[in-house]
């Protein structure tokens, strides 16, 4: 994945180093809320050949901002590079697990799991390549590939999950209106992004897998 985007990020640069003008080149920032909506289950090995099973699902709000450069291709096609340097919440959760004998919170000689176990997750340093093709009317629709950073952070007593680099796909339409020296633009899309599975670091008892997808509106203004 990082090999992927280290490749689509040269031949930005080689592109715009190339050309002999810099006048189709635009840069810009933007603002988006949305929302993330998450499906997980976690999976515990509690003996031999046992599985207990944990389901989740949340949904979380989500605002933040973005910046952008983009290359004009011509025939109103375009390329582009979006940035989001805020992390998105995926969601958190928490549980209490009790002795298996008598009932207790507290844990007993057997090292049975038990207590308080929390859960959270984010995705950072999110990353978009996009492809845009404009009408004459100012609508255009939009393609891209998303890479991000899955961290997770959790009160585990012996174990932890430790992070993850994903990608995911994005679709969306919007519309363009001349603004000053510049332009607005107004756009929603959609993103999903792909199943991820992650193995406890430590004891190898727990896993958990998941998928998010995403809504978002989105105003940008570029120079």
């Amino acid at each position: 994945m990082k090999k992927l985007a280290t490749i689509l990020a040269s031949v930005m640069l080689l592109v715009s180093a190339t050309t002999s003008s810099y006048a189709d080149l635009k840069y810009g920032f933007s603002g988006m809320v949305g929302g993330v909506f998450t499906d997980g289950t976690e999976s515990e090995k509690t003996g031999a050949g046992d599985k207990e099973q944990h389901a989740e699902s949340e949904g979380e709000l989500f605002a933040g901002a973005s910046i952008f450069v983009e290359k004009d291709f011509g025939n109103s096609w375009a390329f582009g590079i979006d940035w989001v340097p805020i992390d998105a919440d995926l969601g958190s959760g928490s549980r209490i697990d009790t002795n298996s004998v008598g009932g207790s919170t507290s844990c007993d000689p057997a090292g049975v799991t038990c207590g308080t176990m929390t859960a959270s997750a984010k995705l950072e340093n999110l990353i978009t390549y996009y492809i845009t093709k404009t009408s004459d009317t100012g609508m255009y629709m939009l393609a891209g590939l998303h890479t991000a950073k899955l961290t997770t952070s959790e009160t585990l007593p012996t174990s932890n999950y430790g992070d993850e680099d994903i990608f995911g796909g994005q679709i969306g339409f919007g519309i363009v209106r001349a603004a000053g020296n510049g332009e607005m633009r107004y756009q929603i899309s959609y993103s999903d992004f792909e199943s991820v599975t992650l193995n406890s670091t430590n004891d190898g008892t727990q896993r958990v897998e998941g998928e998010a997808d995403a809504v978002l509106f989105k105003m940008s203004y570029a120079f």
